[in-house]
């Protein structure tokens, strides 16, 4: 690493220029209240963020962070961090530095005691050989419910293309790439016209242990979350998921200055059976970020009603992206399927670098993580 090279951790002072970075990389919104919210509003002595300074020109050319996260594996909270912010100037690539910085970061992550480090990339090549991840290529998928054909083929056009910009800038990939890729998801799109549905599907009577089940938009108590994923655990005993308790609630979901939320749970008498968290703020698009329920027809039940009001609403589609292996999300595919859903490949593999949790078989198991939106912290899902 050259003298006029250096690698720290965040200041405050750096943030401006952080975001700035950001924008002009990725053609970003992003301001310093957002980024604080990302990485300081939950635990904000946790987290890691390391940059790379340019002394000679006085200038930042390389950012990384680690978003501090607990997740759930078999009842007990693991601290971990979820991998974000990876950024270096072009004229800067080409060597080392990238994965010098890496590795930086990783130490800093050692020192706070995360036990494995995770997230999303489309960089398959580079994560598996240069930053030492487990890379899965086909287990993240995507969903669609189309509710306005035409709506949808504009706004997959639209976000294709902004995907196209943003690859060639960066150089991830070339402009025959894209195309190709764009072309191939509007003939998905157009040869479901002959099965698109306006109506929605009929669904079997749902069954109430305790009596008729009620929609409420405020969850009654933090721990009604935590005794659904209990009574989850208990059929699907290996699942690793988010651990909501209620610090991540009010950051994640309530407080989240990226995304307004409308949230949906579904009580059996005292009973927490499902719920939902929808962002609905883009006047086309409105992002599934997380649907879980104990059995599928409460799931059905609840679909129906979230349906019939995007219906209403005039949206495009309704969007999910999740890990298709997982036994659990598996059933949530297959209730979004009976609703007409076209389930693509995701442009994001998930990613797993472990750092000190004892059983490295089990958390390289891919059909272990309860994965969907929720997982996709700093992002409008």
């Amino acid at each position: 690493m050259s003298n006029n090279i250096e690698m720290r951790e965040v200041k405050k002072s750096d943030i401006k220029e952080i975001v700035f970075l950001h924008n002009n990389a990725y053609n970003e919104q992003g301001t310093p209240e957002h980024w604080i919210w990302e990485y300081k509003g939950i635990y904000p002595d946790e987290f890691v963020f390391t940059i790379i300074r340019d002394k000679a020109k006085n200038r930042l050319v390389g950012t990384q962070g680690m978003i501090p996260v607990y997740l759930n594996i078999k009842g007990k909270r693991y601290f971990t961090g979820k991998t974000e912010s990876d950024l270096l100037d072009l004229k800067y690539r080409g060597g080392t530095l990238f994965q010098e910085l890496y590795e930086f970061s990783i130490s800093h992550c050692k020192l706070r005691n995360m036990y494995f480090i995770w997230g999303g990339t489309s960089a398959a090549k580079v994560w598996r050989n240069k930053l030492k991840f487990t890379v899965y290529e086909n287990s993240m998928k995507e969903s669609k419910i189309i509710l306005n054909l035409g709506a949808t083929l504009f706004e997959t056009i639209k976000s294709k293309l902004k995907i196209v910009k943003i690859s060639i800038k960066t150089k991830q990939t070339t402009f025959k790439k894209t195309i190709i890729v764009l072309l191939n998801k509007l003939s998905k799109v157009y040869n479901y016209l002959p099965k698109f549905k306006f109506k929605p599907t009929k669904i079997e009577k749902p069954i109430s242990i305790n009596g008729n089940f009620i929609i409420e938009p405020k969850l009654r108590s933090i721990n009604d979350l935590k005794m659904l994923y209990s009574r989850l655990r208990k059929k699907y005993p290996n699942i690793i998921h988010i651990e909501q308790d209620e610090k991540f609630f009010n950051w994640r979901i309530l407080n989240n200055p990226l995304n307004k939320y409308e949230t949906y749970f579904v009580y059996d008498d005292n009973l927490l059976r499902a719920y939902c968290y929808l962002n609905s703020s883009s006047s086309r698009i409105a992002y599934l970020t997380d649907l879980t329920f104990d059995t599928s027809d409460v799931g059905k039940f609840l679909m129906d009603k979230i349906l019939k009001k995007l219906r209403d609403k005039k949206v495009a589609y309704l969007y999910f992206i999740g890990n298709i292996d997982n036994p659990l999300m598996s059933k949530v595919f297959e209730l979004l399927k009976t609703y007409g859903a076209i389930i693509d490949k995701y442009s994001q593999f998930f990613v797993i670098r472990n750092l000190s949790y004892s059983d490295e078989k089990y958390l390289h198991e891919i059909k272990n993580w309860y994965i969907n939106g929720l997982w996709s912290i700093g992002k409008s899902i």
